[in-house]
């Protein structure tokens, strides 16, 4: 039993050094990404914000309401702090990889640009309900509502949707490096939707999208050593495969 945990104990602090190394490292590229972006003046920008849904490290999302289209949108707009060129790059390849998905079980993209100071944004669908670690969260604790709310055929039909939409990403040549019950949504009228395409990388360099085939060659994760390549995620729901 001691030799194990040794092992184990060893294979945990290379994968730490791994990971704490991964995120050390810089784009080779400059923030040319956001020349295909248009950028909006503080007279055109058709975006009002009514209130804040969820701030993160790179990102801010706003409940907004778009003037052009009529609607209540999910506005993600990168934070200051976060402007360096790596996290530009992310953030616009969020909004690429994820307009690129059209799929009843993603989160649909609305529009990309940049906001009257040049900062990249991109609007989503607004979504309602929880995620599906709240869910599993109050299933465990064994909350009354939620097992009514939840019984197996319905966490079945959940799981089917998941799979649709990685199998659909995984058809493009998308894998999405971070999934996990957080970045899984459920509303009340069954829909299921896999968020948070932030650090999904192409496993192919050509796509059947000629006008995709441009970005990847020039955005994506093609350069060796970018940033794109190395090992991304949370760790307990990372591929083993990264390793690699």
């Amino acid at each position: 039993m001691g030799d194990l945990s040794d092992q184990f104990e060893q294979q945990k602090e290379t994968f730490a050094q791994l990971f704490d190394e991964a995120r050390e490292v810089e784009s080779q590229g400059d923030t040319d990404c956001l020349d295909s972006l248009k950028k909006s003046t503080d007279s055109s920008f058709r975006y009002d914000i009514i209130d804040t849904i969820n701030t993160g490290g790179m990102k801010t999302v706003y409940q907004a309401f778009d003037s052009t289209t009529k609607r209540i949108v999910a506005l993600a707009v990168i934070k200051k702090e976060a402007l360096s060129e790596t996290d530009i790059r992310y953030f616009v390849q969020e909004g690429w990889v994820t307009a690129q998905l059209e799929h009843p079980n993603i989160v649909p993209i609305h529009d990309i640009g940049l906001d009257a100071e040049g900062n990249p944004y991109f609007t989503m669908k607004l979504l309602c309900g929880e995620n599906l670690s709240q869910i599993l969260s109050s299933l465990d604790s064994g909350d009354p509502a939620y097992l009514k709310k939840y019984p197996m055929t319905r966490l079945l039909s959940i799981y089917k949707h998941i799979c649709d939409a990685v199998s659909f990403a995984h058809s493009k040549g998308v894998v999405h490096l971070d999934l996990k019950p957080e970045n899984i949504q459920i509303n009340d009228f069954g829909e299921t939707l896999v968020l948070d395409w932030g650090i999904a990388r192409y496993i192919t360099q050509q796509s059947e999208d000629p006008h995709l085939d441009e970005v990847l060659d020039s955005q994506l994760n093609t350069k060796e050593h970018s940033y794109f390549s190395s090992i991304r995620g949370t760790p307990g729901y990372m591929a083993p495969e990264q390793l690699k």
